[in-house]
């Protein structure tokens, strides 16, 4: 009987390890490691485009359904691959307790849909307000920062594979001498 236990929970430690990974897909609508641009965004706009050790595109949007009080969007996409791989919201409080307030609201709803947040054994020493959910490569963030009457609360979701692989996404060679000539834009010459 003892090793049959045994068994089980060996058996049973690798998926409750990891359970929850598969269940954080996206928040807002939007789908972790899905392809999407401007015109695929509710009321998209180009929050940013970074060219420095890698290119970044950010996309400001508002969601179908908005989680108040976060009244700021954005999505992050891979360079080149247009895949999202990172998905933050963000809300204002002019005092710290609102918004510690309104992140218990939060982790009580993530924790409803996600389980248990992320034991985070660093918060005893920094006394941060922030909590985090999954295992894996895609993971819940949400915390409160700021000082005096500037507070703010962010919420991100992340999917941490897609996030390294599109620092390393290059552009699609192309061949010099393939395009033909009489499809090429000459106007500007």
């Amino acid at each position: 009987m003892r090793t049959a236990v045994l068994f089980f929970v060996l058996l049973a430690f690798p998926i409750l390890l990891f359970a929850g990974d598969e269940k954080i897909e996206g928040g807002f609508g939007i789908i972790l490691g899905e392809q999407a641009s401007k015109e695929d965004l509710p009321g998209a706009m180009d929050l940013e485009e970074l060219d420095s050790n890698g290119d970044e595109t950010v996309y400001q949007f508002i969601p179908e359904h908005p989680y108040q009080p976060l009244t700021e969007y954005s999505v992050s996409v891979t360079p080149y691959s247009k895949k999202v791989y990172q998905i933050q919201a963000t809300g204002l409080f002019k005092k710290k307790v609102k918004c510690v307030k309104e992140l218990g609201k939060l982790e009580k709803i993530l924790s409803e849909k996600y389980g248990d947040k992320n034991i985070d054994s660093s918060l005893r020493f920094t006394k941060l307000n922030r909590i985090n959910y999954g295992k894996g490569a895609r993971r819940i963030y949400a915390g409160c920062m700021g000082y005096f009457n500037n507070h703010t609360l962010k919420l991100t979701y992340v999917d941490q594979d897609l996030r390294k692989a599109g620092m390393n996404e290059k552009p699609a060679k192309v061949e010099l001498g393939t395009a033909d000539t009489e499809a090429r834009d000459a106007s500007g010459l």
